[in-house]
């Protein structure tokens, strides 16, 4: 199944190429929620949770119509713990694919992501020999969103994400499902 979505992304890839208008974009943003796989005091290490920066393109065929737009991205997710003895880290690399129905104000859509080697690291600060890794296997996902443009270049929208993390050789899954903001950049 992952094998066929990834096929579908690439097919997405290379279809955008023949697209009448193509813009680079960028977005950046904040996702909370999941399980939380660490807690220190008031503070939590949540699987879902953390900060996004994504490079990508948003296209759109003439042909579909005019409120009809994709947009493809490749990103990186991290969410950070700190504490007094040492640092925990969760971290992926995503790629997004995202059909979205578009109007002046705002648009609104849905589409799938995959995360890449999500894993969850710690490192000990007393003492250089103690770093501890747990990796999980790639992901696959669903996202929703909804944006409102700021102006023609520039959107800040909300997103869902519906996703689990499993561990390799294992029936231990976690849920990631997170919702987020964001802020977005055409050029």
């Amino acid at each position: 199944m992952k094998q066929k979505i990834l096929i579908a992304t690439t097919f997405l890839l290379f279809t955008s190429s023949l697209c009448a208008y193509i813009q680079p974009m960028i977005k950046i943003g904040y996702d909370t929620g999941g399980y939380t796989l660490k807690s220190l005091d008031e503070d939590r290490l949540k699987i879902g949770s953390g900060f996004i920066g994504e490079g990508g393109l948003s296209f759109r065929t003439p042909e579909l119509g005019r409120h009809l737009k994709g947009q493809i991205f490749l990103g990186y997710k991290l969410n950070q713990l700190d504490h007094t003895n040492g640092v925990y880290d969760f971290s992926r690399v995503t790629l997004s694919a995202i059909e979205l129905y578009n109007t002046r104000y705002f648009h609104i859509g849905a589409g799938v992501t995959y995360h890449f080697s999500p894993t969850l690291d710690y490192t000990d600060d007393r003492s250089s020999n103690f770093d501890k890794q747990t990796e999980y296997d790639d992901a696959l996902g669903f996202i929703f969103q909804l944006g409102f443009n700021l102006s023609r270049e520039a959107t800040l929208g909300i997103k869902g994400t519906i996703i689990d993390y499993e561990l390799p050789n294992s029936a231990i899954s976690r849920d990631g499902n997170s919702l987020g903001v964001f802020l977005s950049f055409k050029f």
